[in-house]
């Protein structure tokens, strides 16, 4: 099941009480998570119609980092999400690092200069990124991250076969962020991710392409 939405924006700071300061709030017309009409939800498991069907992301920074909050049709079911490996399952309230059953990508063009970037995708989503919307950082909810990473190393490697390893890898964790701080509350997962990783870059000017997958 592929998800598409293209967010774009040009990303302004407005006055909000309290340390966050809020850039945006993206929002897309709910019933798209069909695509053309033609995908279809996995059968035999727990994902119903709208659970992929992502309707806003918003982006706030402080200090410390950006957060974002993914909005989606349905509110979330906890028995979508699953338990880190070798472990019993938790409860999801507050801060957890749990995992969960669909991926989320958000390809962020943090200089707005066209094909500047890259526009490839993540092993398995099957799709290109417009060259308009060409991205600097990647970040990534996923169930499988440490799979994810191994299969973009080993493309990476196989790509480049001369390149040193630790160069490859220097060049995922520069350019993609896996985030593991996560906060789920009815229909909303909100997560953080560093200013280190983001650079120099404030986010007052970012496009975002956010990519829903089961």
């Amino acid at each position: 099941m592929y998800r598409l939405l293209l967010l774009v924006a040009a990303l302004a700071p407005s006055f909000c009480w309290g340390v966050d300061i809020r850039l945006a709030t993206l929002s897309d017309p709910g019933g798209d998570d069909k695509g053309t009409g033609t995908l279809t939800y996995p059968t035999g498991g727990d994902l119903r119609p709208g659970d992929l069907d992502l309707r806003s992301l918003d982006v706030s920074r402080s200090e410390m980092g950006f957060t974002f909050v993914a909005t989606f049709t349905n509110p979330i079911q906890e028995k979508c999400w699953l338990p880190a490996e070798g472990r019993e399952p938790a409860s999801l309230s507050g801060n957890s690092s749990l995992p969960f059953n669909l991926n989320l990508d958000l390809y962020i063009d943090t200089d707005r200069k066209n094909t500047s970037g890259f526009l490839f995708t993540l092993p398995g989503r099957k799709v290109r990124i417009d060259s308009r919307y060409a991205w600097e950082r990647v970040i990534v909810l996923s169930p499988q991250a440490n799979a994810m990473r191994a299969r973009l190393l080993a493309t990476l490697m196989k790509n480049f076969p001369d390149r040193p390893v630790a160069e490859a890898e220097a060049s995922i964790d520069e350019t993609m962020f896996f985030a593991s701080r996560l906060r789920l509350q009815n229909n909303a997962v909100s997560f953080f991710v560093p200013k280190k990783f983001m650079g120099s870059s404030d986010g007052t000017n970012w496009a975002v392409t956010a990519l829903v997958t089961a």
